[in-house]
């Protein structure tokens, strides 16, 4: 009675060890499909906010470009005329402030970037397995995009912004209030590296939730005890990255 009892315990732990690595293979085969909130439904929720985000959008860029072209424009009457004979520092600020408002404006009002990428995803049937895995990998691909455009923004602003300013600077007439001016505009330009934005924000977080999926991996089996010498059931668990 005895060995049938161990024979069973042995039996049933096999099976249950079996079962455990198909359904944690399952897991790790089709991660975008553990992930919570999953790539479609973390879309939705962006597209929800855009609709409020307002002046808020890449505020950091505004601020800097906001800040470039008023030095722009104070400079068109403290320009230093032995340095710029034809007086043409004070446009570069204001072409580059303009552009950078003027882009962030379009971007927060009519890019409709998440809404865009949510009719897509929505638009694509949801039944079957590969149906899911479809859908969310689009969707991982609309997120991954906005969030390497969100990077390409951030550095292109900080670049444009403060070789403007610096420009504006070297021409400026000294001790005016154009100078200091200037000098604001050169370190808010660092604003769009320092702090990020929405986009690769969502993107950075996507990753880190996805990247948990891997780990641990925690799953039953049987194990010898040299001592006893005897089999006995126990858990295994293995961190996969």
């Amino acid at each position: 009675m005895n060995i049938h009892l161990k024979l069973s315990v042995l039996c049933f732990t096999l099976l249950l060890t079996f079962v455990s690595d198909l359904q944690a293979q399952a897991r790790l085969d089709y991660p975008e499909l553990m992930v919570t909130p999953g790539a479609s439904t973390r879309i939705k929720m962006e597209a929800e906010k855009e609709r409020k985000q307002g002046i808020g959008f890449q505020l950091p860029i505004t601020i800097s470009a906001s800040l470039t072209l008023l030095a722009g424009i104070l400079q068109m009457g403290n320009v230093d005329k032995s340095k710029d004979e034809d007086e043409l520092s004070p446009y570069y600020g204001i072409l580059v402030g303009a552009g950078w408002l003027g882009i962030n404006y379009y971007l927060a009002a009519q890019y409709n970037a998440y809404g865009n990428a949510w009719k897509e995803v929505a638009s694509l049937p949801k039944k079957s397995i590969r149906e899911k895995l479809v859908r969310e990998r689009v969707a991982e691909a609309h997120i991954h995009r906005l969030g390497r455009l969100g990077r390409k923004l951030r550095w292109l602003s900080f670049a444009t912004n403060a070789v403007a300013s610096g420009l504006m600077m070297s021409k400026v007439e000294k001790d005016s209030t154009s100078e200091l001016t200037n000098v604001i505009a050169i370190l808010a330009s660092l604003g769009p590296v320092m702090f990020s934005n929405n986009w690769v924000d969502v993107r950075r977080e996507h990753k880190h939730y996805k990247k948990r999926i891997y780990s641990p991996v925690v799953n039953s089996t049987i194990l010898f005890d040299p001592g006893s010498r005897k089999v006995l059931p126990g858990l295994r668990m293995a961190f996969t990255f």
